[in-house]
């Protein structure tokens, strides 16, 4: 027993503490123990388990942290001081859609380039010729990647041939705000990334759940700040929280030779991408991955208890989950891996939906919890879809 990791009253992570500073917050009843060590604490008149994972019983507001400014020297730590055209070494910066055409200088449309692209360039759009999109998946002529750095993020960039990503962000913003999006698939061939980052605790139902009432704790939400979100596709409940989870959406149009009008075949090319992107970045072991082909298994109102078309499995255990909306112009496809299953969060603010899975049955990936492992398996998810 050396330390354990405190949570907020809302599941997000807050900090790792010594192990006795988690045992005097449990015996001073400000925190109760959500996983133990398998160890125990003795004293003369009781015996604790030895705390891994603590919960806060009360909220701690985190304060918001401002957005660092926008600067040319900026700029080019963002992108590594790389063109994010061609790879050479940058020496000026474009704005993606240029600034005669309405384009704001924002970090959204700012990129890293060098000179010759940058003339090349000119004046045109990012539809505007091979060198008129911003940064993207490296070597990626079929996948965008979206990168934004705050909620305001209009939407991403076509990738073409030769594009390159140095580095990325994701879109930030409150979980329902996104999901309200209209985020609007390519026209014609190829598949569009957009990399979310849900900014506070959220509890996102389906479509067909939105109506059910008695599903959600509204009280409990309220006095903890938990967002209850609606999309607009279906499955069930999800619990998302900052640094819990990776979510990326796919966009694909229905002129895409991936576009199936069987809602039950459609999903597992994309399955299929996972498979390849998680094994390429040494987060799971190719023959335990397995996408699941067939229909719906247990419909339940937990997302994660469940298995759907396309959703990948690790072990046997969910890894992928995934739904998709479709409308007239394509597909957008929404997946979510987690960093860490938190049960308890559906048990605390989900009392409608049933018992949530046991940690057994759902493969999280603790590695993408930190930004630069997420970072590298969205990047190459990228690649993976960009070369199907």
């Amino acid at each position: 027993m050396r330390s354990a990791l405190v949570l907020n009253a809302t599941f997000e992570p807050l900090s790792i503490v010594p192990a006795r500073r988690a045992v005097c917050l449990v015996l001073a009843d400000k925190a109760d123990i959500v996983e133990d060590d398998g160890t125990q604490v003795r004293a003369e008149s009781l015996t604790l388990p030895g705390p891994l994972v603590i919960r806060l019983r009360y909220l701690v507001k985190v304060p918001y942290h401002r957005r660092t400014a926008l600067s040319r020297r900026a700029v080019f730590a963002r992108d590594d001081h790389r063109c994010q055209y061609c790879g050479r070494p940058a020496d000026s910066i474009d704005h993606v859609l240029p600034r005669s055409r309405g384009g704001m200088h924002v970090w959204e449309n700012v990129t890293a380039a060098c000179r010759a692209c940058n003339l090349k360039k000119r004046d045109r759009t990012p539809r505007g010729g091979r060198h008129g999109a911003g940064p993207r998946a490296a070597h990626a002529p079929r996948a965008g990647l979206d990168h934004g750095g705050g909620p305001s993020r209009p939407g991403g960039v076509e990738a073409v041939p030769g594009a390159r990503l140095v580095s990325a962000a994701p879109l930030r913003g409150a979980a329902g705000e996104i999901h309200a999006r209209d985020l609007a698939p390519p026209t014609g061939p190829g598949a569009r990334l957009v990399w979310i980052e849900a900014t506070g605790p959220a509890l996102v139902l389906g479509s067909r759940q939105a109506a059910v009432p008695g599903l959600v704790d509204e009280a409990a939400c309220a006095r903890d700040g938990v967002e209850i979100a609606r999309r607009r596709s279906g499955g069930g409940a999800v619990w998302l929280a900052p640094g819990g989870h990776l979510w990326v959406d796919v966009l694909v149009g229905r002129d895409d030779p991936r576009w199936d009008d069987d809602v039950t075949r459609a999903c597992g090319w994309l399955g299929d991408a996972w498979c390849e992107a998680l094994a390429a970045e040494g987060l799971a072991s190719p023959g335990d991955l397995a996408v699941h082909r067939g229909g719906l298994v247990h419909d339940v109102p937990v997302c994660f208890a469940a298995m759907g078309p396309g959703e990948v499995a690790l072990g046997g255990a969910k890894l992928v989950g995934l739904s998709q909306r479709r409308t007239r112009e394509g597909a957008r496809f929404q997946c979510v891996v987690h960093a860490r299953w938190v049960p308890d969060a559906y048990r605390a603010y989900g009392p409608g939906l049933g018992e949530p899975p046991a940690p057994a049955d759902v493969a999280a990936l603790p590695a993408l919890a930190g930004g630069a492992a997420a970072r590298a398996l969205v990047t190459r998810l990228g690649e993976v879809v960009a070369a199907r």
